[in-house]
């Protein structure tokens, strides 16, 4: 049975599929598809995604879009369904992990880079904040483009439809309330689960000793929030201890290394804050000043010869 995987690099629902694939031990193509550049807007894209969404899976005559159904169809077809992993209590998680608004989260913070201090893989890379802020401002604009070039109704239809969706909710990415709303909505979902890991019957995973689909999802949310730099509000230094345990357990898992590729790429960008270039320009300051003493006194030292 072959399986063609399309995705976008670095996407947090095309990880999440990725990594499910290598816990069922699919083998899968995968097909490398930027949604930065406008690639999933070409014909042949469309005629996959009628939205020119990723990851889609495609398992010969069947194509599959979006992580949650990829992972449903997965679970109740054979032989991937007797697999570990879509076994144990971690099911009853999902629907909360679905909702989470990863997107918005990370592309927002380009617009509000004062509440990070880092940025890490694939972040890291010089130009993401005003690539990011580009995609977001311009989305709505090439989704519309994109309708009024396809041929196809039903794709004009719904790339249209998209478009305006798009549009309604830009505020979440720019504006800074709204940012924060999604922000708090995400440190909900964090305290519902560090209180089920605290629990005097939790085990090593969601599903008890076995590592579930779940996993998979709080995993890389977690790690989404690292790669971003908001870990220390969110999960770090004994903010939520239990989560902070299950984070770095998972981070050893096989799986989850070769798909984020943490280990292998440390670059980090530092990003500096209001508050921080004031203390840098302060020492600048204090430094010159202590130069230019020290040139007055050497001066009047040589004035004395």
């Amino acid at each position: 049975m072959g399986l063609n995987l399309y995705v976008h690099p670095g996407s947090y629902s095309c990880w999440c599929t990725e990594v499910l694939l290598q816990e069922l031990g699919a083998k899968h193509t995968v097909h490398e598809i930027d949604l930065h550049s406008g690639a999933q807007y070409s014909p042949e894209f469309l005629a996959l995604s009628e939205r020119g969404n990723v990851p889609v899976l495609k398992i010969e005559e069947v194509t599959l879009v979006g992580a949650p159904r990829i992972r449903e169809y997965l679970k109740t077809t054979e032989p991937y369904s007797m697999r570990d992993v879509f076994k144990g209590k971690s099911e009853a998680y999902l629907d909360k992990l679905d909702s989470v608004p990863v997107g918005h989260m990370t592309y927002g913070l380009a617009f509000h880079l004062e509440l990070s201090k880092v940025l890490r893989y694939p972040y890291s890379n010089g130009d993401y904040p005003e690539m990011a802020r580009e995609y977001v401002l311009n989305r709505g604009a090439r989704l519309q483009e994109a309708a009024l070039n396809s041929s196809d109704p039903a794709v004009t239809q719904s790339l249209l439809e998209y478009g305006e969706e798009h549009q309604k909710n830009i505020s979440r990415y720019v504006n800074y309330d709204e940012y924060n709303s999604v922000l708090r909505s995400v440190s909900a979902v964090l305290d519902f689960f560090e209180a089920e890991l605290g629990k005097p019957d939790a085990s090593l995973w969601l599903g008890g000793h076995i590592f579930g689909s779940a996993d998979i999802l709080l995993g890389l949310l977690l790690h989404r929030i690292w790669q971003i730099g908001l870990e220390l509000e969110m999960f770090t230094d004994g903010v939520r201890p239990h989560l902070t345990v299950y984070y770095d357990r998972i981070k050893k898992r096989p799986s989850f290394c070769r798909v984020t590729r943490w280990s292998e790429e440390t670059r980090e960008i530092i990003l500096k804050t209001t508050e921080d270039k004031f203390v840098e320009n302060a020492k600048v300051g204090v430094g010159m000043m202590l130069l230019m003493g020290g040139l007055y006194v050497g001066k009047k030292i040589f004035a004395k010869k």
